[in-house]
């Protein structure tokens, strides 16, 4: 008669494997969801400023690289400074700043409710055209707001709702 070998059981594998798979699972299920929103599509304009040379670029929340992103053409810079908050609060809030790099002339976003600007972070700054800047704000963990603007032409192109429910 022939043995069978005594196959022992390894939990921490099964567990590594379950994790994988929920992981996965949760990543796949997890879609952010994009609803238009008219009510912000025009509440962001650009105005001109000179950003403190002084201050660092911040970088990408939650990772240890430089916000700053540059269109294809090269024409155009923006990245993501914290300035100072006004008197009466503490810490810096995240501004945007655009800087068309043939000129020098640099601008920054602004707009969005004070709450947002002074206490949220920009995240997922990126361009999607030659002259289309978006970025995202979340208010908390699962809502937030996508805005999409016109740099070459300083506009506010559209506005979007974001949820991951």
């Amino acid at each position: 008669m022939l043995k069978q070998k005594n196959r022992t059981s390894c939990p921490g594998l099964h567990f590594l494997a379950f994790f994988i798979i929920a992981v996965f699972a949760m990543s796949v299920g997890a879609q952010i969801k994009a609803v238009r929103d008219k009510e912000s599509s025009h509440i962001l304009s650009f105005v001109k400023s000179t950003p403190d040379a002084g201050i660092p670029i911040s970088p990408i929340t939650g990772f240890n690289k430089s916000s700053a992103v540059t269109n294809r053409g090269k024409t155009f810079k923006a990245f993501v400074l914290c300035l100072a908050n006004p008197k009466g609060s503490t810490g810096c809030g995240d501004h945007i700043f655009v800087t068309d790099t043939r000129t020098k002339m640099s601008y920054t976003i602004v707009g969005e409710p004070d709450l947002m600007q002074l206490t949220r972070p920009v995240d997922e700054l990126k361009w999607i055209g030659p002259n289309k800047l978006s970025y995202e704000r979340w208010a908390q963990p699962h809502i937030g707001r996508r805005y999409v603007v016109d740099v070459k032409a300083r506009k506010q192109l559209a506005a979007f709702i974001l949820s991951d429910n």
